[in-house]
């Protein structure tokens, strides 16, 4: 499954890609108990809930009437932790320009969504306690010596991270495989491939585990690759710039930049 969230009057709301439109999936699955946000359906993943969402999904002749007329996708899910906290921004969400950065980058890569506790595990082990996959762009500031850096060339800061435009359940994802590209206004600046980045997801699990024990609701990133970054590649992200990453099987984050504070120089 695709699962989305969308603003719905205001409010955080459970959706499911099918086909191209967005269904409502509590309404679909049309049980008064059915989780009707994402942070929730991922803390009751065990059991016959996932169960139920794919079986109201199984029948799209019957979900006219629970489909979203043009919909707001939201951030799929409000991490409760990212080692350090940041912005979480959603597709389409403007990244805004830190004060006294004089440069952004953004990093292509892709996260995977805890699902059930983990402490102390084995890669092997690590592998079950995934919910799903979702496309991740950490946002970095830089700010050369002298404009609110602090070494010898410049400081570096994550200062948002964006996630989406949706969450792939783990069943329908494999995450050994697959092309990721990054787009600056339409050009291909980023290619390669979750191969290339830091580790495995389990490896990644296994080694956290370890140090701390995460729950569900957990992102855990994959880190990006050799060039997967405009800073690898000697190439400047400007204001108004739209930076798209592109994950097959899990669709296209798109988010553009914002200006900088007024008075200061991007």
């Amino acid at each position: 499954m695709r699962l989305v969230t969308y603003d719905r009057g205001g409010a955080r709301r459970l959706g499911a890609w099918v086909g191209r439109a967005v269904v409502d999936l509590p309404d679909a699955v049309g049980h008064p108990a059915f989780p009707t946000t994402m942070e929730t359906l991922i803390a009751r993943c065990g059991g016959t809930t996932l169960d139920a969402a794919r079986e109201a999904l199984v029948h799209p002749e019957y979900l006219g009437e629970c489909r979203v007329a043009k919909p707001r996708l939201l951030a799929p899910v409000i991490p409760i932790s990212l080692l350090e906290r940041r912005f979480i921004l959603g597709p389409d969400d403007h990244v805004p320009w830190p004060p006294m950065a004089e440069q952004l980058d953004y990093h292509l890569e892709v996260a995977c969504v805890i699902g059930r506790p983990a402490r102390d595990l084995s890669s092997e082990q690590a592998a079950g306690v995934v919910f799903g996959y979702t496309l991740m762009n950490d946002w970095s500031a830089h700010a050369e010596e002298g404009k609110g850096g602090r070494g010898p060339r410049a400081r570096i800061e994550r200062f948002a991270t964006s996630l989406g435009p949706c969450i792939v359940t783990a069943d329908e994802f494999d995450p050994t495989r697959g092309r990721l590209i990054a787009r600056v206004d339409g050009e291909v600046w980023s290619m390669g491939s979750l191969g290339l980045a830091l580790g495995t997801f389990p490896d990644l699990i296994a080694e956290l585990s370890r140090s701390q024990t995460l729950y569900p609701g957990d992102i855990v990133g994959s880190g990006t690759f050799q060039g997967g970054c405009a800073l690898d590649l000697g190439l400047q992200l400007e204001a108004g710039s739209v930076v798209e990453l592109e994950a097959e099987g899990i669709g296209v984050l798109r988010n553009p930049v914002g200006a900088p504070p007024v008075g200061q120089a991007a």
